[in-house]
């Protein structure tokens, strides 16, 4: 692997720090060790370089970690907690960054959405102190710094996932998604061993890597001392505490079931709803408008949400997406654009379907489309296929996209931040959408459902999507 991105992992507390714990033996300076181990492990197996401030139970001031990964010349540092708080009701994942956004704010979303997969969320912030941000870690570390709270020790529900030892290895798997998501690196779930025939210890590894115990293989690798009591002290730990507790599987977030929904009438609302990272509208199809715009989203007022492809041609703004609204044209692709691309099109007696189309003009069933946009088709996705560059349109964003649930008889318009192309494939089949096409997105992504600002931008937009209310 040509991975060179370092990554340093500060295991909060320790040594003569121990005194945050729950009710029931969770002690936050370990198991944010044995998270920040594992994570380690994971992000090896990507190719990272990976250092730790500690890989025991020691000792260290927050300036002595910043140090650490400031000297090392870390690319990412990831301070490992768990929350706490007076009331026990408190729970959820929290995510803090730097108050100068960048790559650690960038670095914190991605992180938050892949935990709360796992456990509930709480929220994503930063804060400000007197010379910058509050948090020493953050302030004094070089690199982009986030504190990841791995739920409330506090809370009996977070305690009682953060002392099973399976659920801290799905953490340190949800975190290391992410920073490969970051990095744009591939995530490897498992290596298989180098030798075609098992290595004989392989058994016994298995077992107490299940029991949290080892969290590496390197089978024929010297152990130092230090790594010898760490192993015995998480034994002593498993044996006094843990031992008597049945072991419970993280059990994998429902999805929920989607039911067949009336067509709307006009005196339902559009249903919007949000799954997850995902913010998804539902609306009766021949509710559907274009308007021209020319305006920064920002400053576009009702629901809405951004439109098709466009750029400038001989300094004008211009579509490079066919726009239908009413049964009137209002854009088609450029004259040299001659190429089908993904079009949603709503027929006025309400059928809708994605099709491919170049120009919209010359469709043989022109004077029966209500409404139409394209951008480009999501199955199957062939970006190039429709003359489109891949870096520039279907890179990890804020991406918005729309396709058509049969049974449902609704459009469904979703937006879903650090979302690739092949993943509003995957988002899309999941809503029930199997046909689908991508608007423009990134910067240019806007929307407004139901009055709830999902996303804004300051772009000039060319065009928006409406729906009636």
């Amino acid at each position: 692997m040509s991975v060179t991105y370092k990554v340093c992992i500060d295991p909060g507390h320790g040594g003569e720090d121990r005194y945050n714990r729950g009710k029931n033996g969770y002690v936050e300076a370990d198991g944010v060790l044995d998270i920040s181990l594992k994570l380690r492990n994971e992000l090896k197996k990507c190719g990272f370089y990976v250092l730790l401030t500690r890989e025991t139970d020691k000792t260290l001031s927050l300036t002595e970690r910043a140090s650490i990964a400031n000297k090392w010349g870390a690319d990412l540092m990831i301070s490992e907690h768990s929350n706490a708080a007076g009331s026990e009701t408190a729970k959820g994942v929290e995510v803090i960054h730097s108050i100068y956004g960048g790559k650690g704010k960038e670095f914190a979303d991605m992180v938050y959405d892949e935990m709360i997969k796992l456990m509930s969320g709480r929220r994503v912030y930063s804060r400000k102190g007197k010379n910058g941000d509050y948090y020493a870690v953050i302030r004094k570390t070089d690199a982009p710094c986030v504190i990841i709270e791995s739920g409330f020790h506090t809370n009996l529900e977070d305690e009682k996932l953060l002392l099973n030892p399976n659920f801290r290895t799905q953490i340190a798997k949800a975190q290391a998604k992410a920073v490969c998501e970051l990095f744009g690196v591939k995530y490897i779930d498992k290596v298989e061993y180098e030798n075609k025939t098992e290595h004989w210890v392989e058994p016994i590894y298995k077992e107490l890597h299940e029991l949290g115990i080892i969290s590496e293989k390197r089978f024929d690798d010297a152990i130092t001392r230090g790594e010898y009591m760490a192993g015995l002290k998480k034994l002593l730990d498993l044996l006094q505490g843990e031992s008597h507790e049945p072991k419970e599987e993280p059990q994998p977030v429902p999805k929920p079931k989607e039911e067949p929904q009336p067509i709307l009438t006009s005196k339902e609302k559009p249903k919007y709803r949000q799954i997850a990272a995902t913010h998804i509208l539902e609306v009766d199809p021949l509710s559907l408008t274009i308007e021209i715009v020319k305006k920064p989203g920002n400053q576009i007022q009702g629901d809405f949400v951004n439109g098709g492809f466009f750029g400038t041609l001989d300094g004008m703004m211009v579509s490079v997406s066919t726009l239908v609204s009413d049964g009137k044209i209002l854009a088609e692709q450029l004259a040299h654009d001659d190429v089908k691309r993904g079009t949603l099109v709503v027929y006025k007696d309400g059928t809708t379907q994605v099709e491919m189309i170049d120009f919209i003009s010359k469709h043989p069933k022109i004077n029966d489309i209500k409404f139409a946009v394209s951008g480009f088709n999501l199955n199957p996705l062939d970006i190039k296929g429709e003359w489109f560059n891949p870096e520039e349109v279907g890179y990890s964003t804020q991406r918005v996209s729309m396709g058509y649930h049969v049974e449902k008889k609704k459009v469904i318009i979703a937006i879903r931040n650090h979302s690739d192309a092949e993943r509003a494939v995957l988002t899309m089949k999941n809503l029930g959408c199997d046909h689908a096409i991508c608007l423009d997105s990134g910067g240019s992504a806007n929307a407004r459902f139901n009055g709830k600002s999902i996303v804004t931008t300051d772009r000039k937009l060319y065009s928006i999507i409406r729906w009636q209310d």
